[in-house]
């Protein structure tokens, strides 16, 4: 008998949503080889102290519904977990952008999905760390890095990504003038300053919605992928952003891109605050380091 726990949150997505979440749950259970238990978040942190729990409680499969911030809290529990037994993460998208899941193209139909769970086949994801916090996907500091914070949870549930996309075109005219100095110590390397308009620490290459935004990260190839925008002028930036779409902007000499295994970012000033996986992170100094292998994701 297979234990699985599925963590979901109420305030994420649509009803729809979270019904296909039970009818799999249904699915699961009367296939007569799995048992499930099932928990509704209420507030921040829920996800991830249940998720360390069901880690020591042994269960096999932690089944996520949810958006970025909620598959990040699943995730901080399981890695955080002192068992040394690991669930296997499933994702199920319930957000409004879900850029790691959309990576992974794991299915949305109700069987489709229920099939998966039962053919328990996974991947070997590296994982990324930010000081004591881990992260799946992407940890970002800059420009643009407060919007996911910003537009109100109706507004996300209605228009879905496209909510940030409409945030950011309000706020770019104050956006583009934003500049960040920082000092960059990639592995062994010599540090170096740079004053930088956005960086992008990430594990996958689809961040905010943009499939290719870092085109050669990779999930498993036990490196982050670190992609720094230079604070330039307006012109540049413009024509940096109309190239994001086909990842020919990594070719721009405003563009400093390079993969690591562990990256050192300290700053001067205090408004520079980290994004990891859509929820608020700490401000620098910060240690990013990869974890190879870190998680076992079903696909």
């Amino acid at each position: 008998m297979i234990n699985l726990k599925l963590i979901y949150n109420p305030s994420a997505g649509t009803q729809t949503q979270q019904d296909k979440a039970f009818l799999i749950a249904r699915k699961l259970t009367e296939s007569g080889d799995f048992r499930v238990s099932i928990f509704a978040t209420k507030k921040k942190d829920d996800a991830y102290s249940e998720a360390k729990k069901s880690c020591e409680d042994g269960f096999d499969i932690i089944l996520a519904c949810g958006g970025d911030g909620t598959v990040n809290e699943v995730v901080n529990g399981i890695m955080r977990s002192e068992s040394k037994h690991k669930s296997k993460l499933a994702i199920l998208a319930a957000g409004s952008v879900n850029d790691f899941s959309e990576y992974l193209n794991l299915p949305t139909d109700v069987t489709k999905y229920t099939e998966m769970i039962i053919r328990e086949s996974t991947i070997s994801a590296d994982v990324g760390k930010a000081n004591d916090k881990y992260f799946i996907n992407v940890a970002a500091g800059g420009a643009f890095t407060n919007i996911a914070h910003e537009v109100p949870v109706d507004t996300k549930t209605i228009l879905g990504k496209f909510a940030y996309y409409l945030q950011g075109a309000i706020e770019l005219p104050y956006q583009l003038d934003k500049q960040f100095p920082v000092n960059i110590k990639i592995d062994e390397e010599e540090p170096f300053n740079a004053d930088i308009f956005l960086f992008l620490i990430t594990n996958s290459p689809s961040v905010g919605g943009f499939k290719k935004l870092v085109p050669e990260a990779s999930i498993n190839d036990n490196m982050l992928d670190l992609l720094i925008i230079k604070k330039t002028n307006k012109k540049e930036l413009v024509e940096i952003f109309s190239k994001i779409i086909t990842g020919q902007h990594i070719k721009h000499p405003g563009i400093i891109y390079k993969k690591a295994s562990k990256i050192f970012l300290t700053s001067s000033v205090d408004n520079l605050i980290l994004d990891i996986d859509g929820e608020q992170g700490e401000k620098p100094p910060v240690l990013f380091e990869i974890i190879p292998g870190g998680i076992e994701i079903i696909v």
